[in-house]
Formats: structure tokens, sequence, C-alpha cells
């Protein structure tokens, strides 16, 4: 079973990277007045 720690992986560079990349994502998705899906899982 895969064992996800949030208190030890939270913070890390990993995921500044991943929220860095996110919001650029959304950000340029967002430039244009169309709709927009986003799932989450």
């Amino acid at each position: 079973m895969f064992s996800y720690r949030h208190a030890f992986h939270a913070g890390n560079h990993a995921d500044v990277l991943k929220h860095t990349v996110l919001i650029a994502a959304l950000q340029y998705l967002t430039e244009k007045d169309a709709a927009l899906t986003v799932l989450d899982t």
C-alpha cells in the first residue's frame, strides 16, 4: 500500500514546483474568455 505522509511531503521542493507549475498553467488557460473544466482526483 502506498503510504503518503502529508506532514513530511508538504512544502518540499517538488511540492513547491508542482504548485508553481499549476499556477502558471491556470493563468495561461484562463487568459481567454472560454470555459475551463478542472478535474481534481
